[in-house]
């Protein structure tokens, strides 16, 4: 467990000391650091998350597969490609983890430090985000990090780009389609063009990367509930009702604060139908795209809350200390912690 509170303390060290100025040298440089050590971390480790051996598998079937067939008919064609890639210049599935974990974790740091206290925001995602997700859904881990790229270009009013994020981050996951409508219908402005080009690149989607799959979808999706899928929805909850108590404190333009105001009504829907349906791991793997609202809303407590006219530290101590429990109890008492553990690292475990 020490690798998973030693990547904690180094994260949340600057939320609880750094203000976080990006315009700051020093904050650069302290960032790029960070990110190293993350995208190092997570790329490098060896038979760790409950997937581990399922992406072994992709890796050995990947070099039987016809480019032809990869990219037309494959599932998730873009985390295949990269396998396939890796392969042909001769390298082993630890090459495929490595450009993953860049990707997500520079879409989490760009992400981030849109945010008031992106060191904060950080923190907040070590605990589940990071060691869980990016360690061990790693398609699903892309993708976020993608479309975290994508809500990023939110907040400088770009949906063209939040668009593509999210359509590449399809071609590694494609439940991350789900995104393109739900962030079409935030934007007032323009409000028709803006629809329409959501709705077409919501349909080119649909027909690249999910329509011959629906039934898989289905079929895997329907009798299956996810163990603690109510746990981790709630926790999504809890940021979305924050959300709408802070809101109108929030110093973002209309179309980002309509965008969060929806991510927080799923929030609040996933929350409660997780214990109203069968199957809850559709509900689970969907809410995975929700956690940036958690990284969201906990980066502006320290500032929203504050009375003193800058962010209050207390508080921020506060968010760290929640997000540490999140940690202690995952890791002691979740049901498949035990595939994370002990964590293991490329080269000193890894074979070949």
């Amino acid at each position: 467990m020490l690798p998973y509170w030693l990547l904690f303390a180094i994260t949340s060290l600057p939320a609880a000391l750094v203000r976080g100025d990006v315009r700051d040298r020093n904050t650069r440089w302290g960032a790029v650091l960070l990110a190293i050590l993350v995208t190092l971390m997570i790329g490098l480790r060896y038979q760790v998350g409950g997937d581990w051996y399922s992406y072994i598998d992709i890796f050995d079937e990947a070099q039987y597969i016809p480019f032809s067939e990869l990219l037309l008919t494959r599932a998730d064609a873009g985390f295949e490609l990269l396998n396939k890639i890796v392969i042909w210049v001769g390298l082993d599935i630890w090459a495929v983890n490595l450009v993953c974990a860049a990707l997500f974790t520079w879409g989490l740091f760009r992400f981030c430090f849109k945010l008031p206290n992106p060191w904060l925001a950080i923190a907040v995602a070590a605990p589940y985000l990071i060691t869980v997700v990016a360690m061990g859904y790693t398609r699903q881990g892309v993708a976020i990090g993608l479309v975290m790229l994508g809500m990023a270009a939110v907040s400088e009013r770009s949906f063209v780009r939040f668009a593509f994020w999210t359509l590449l981050a399809a071609s590694f996951h494609k439940s991350a389609m789900i995104m393109l409508p739900v962030v079409a219908l935030s934007y007032g402005q323009n409000r028709l063009l803006v629809i329409t080009a959501g709705a077409i690149f919501t349909v080119l989607g649909y027909y690249l990367f999910v329509a011959n799959l629906i039934g898989l979808m289905a079929a895997n999706y329907s009798d299956y509930e996810s163990q603690g899928a109510a746990v981790r929805l709630v926790m999504n909850a809890v940021p979305a009702v924050l959300f709408f108590l802070i809101r109108k404190r929030l110093p973002i333009d209309a179309s980002e604060r309509a965008m969060w105001r929806n991510l927080a009504l799923l929030a609040l829907a996933s929350a409660i139908l997780v214990f109203q349906v069968q199957s809850t791991t559709a509900l689970d793997r969907l809410g995975l795209y929700l956690i940036p609202l958690q990284l969201f809303v906990f980066s502006w407590i320290p500032s929203v809350f504050s009375e003193k006219g800058e962010p209050d530290r207390k508080l921020a101590v506060l968010v760290i200390a929640y997000s540490a429990a999140v940690l202690f109890v995952w890791l002691n008492y979740a049901s498949h912690a035990q595939f994370w553990l002990p964590y293991k690292l490329y080269p000193f475990f890894g074979e070949g």
